[in-house]
């Protein structure tokens, strides 16, 4: 994660990172606040799956930021 980061941030100029996940994977919420996101919103019923709807978890980090220590 932190070279995709970086990938994004120096080579392509980008400014900002943005991931979704679905409410309850934990697992993946984990691995982006460690690496410096912070969640922004709730969609509810965003992606269908296995005929349901599920809701995610929007997250964003600017990559102009320090990474978390």
């Amino acid at each position: 994660m932190g070279l995709i980061l970086t990938v994004m941030a120096e080579e392509l100029g980008l400014r900002r990172a943005e991931a979704h996940t679905r409410l309850e994977n934990l697992a993946s919420q984990r691995v982006l606040r460690a690496n410096g996101f912070r969640p922004w919103g709730v969609a509810h019923s965003h992606i269908s799956l296995d005929g349901a709807w599920h809701d995610e978890v929007f997250w964003q980090r600017l990559l102009d930021e320090a990474p978390p220590s």
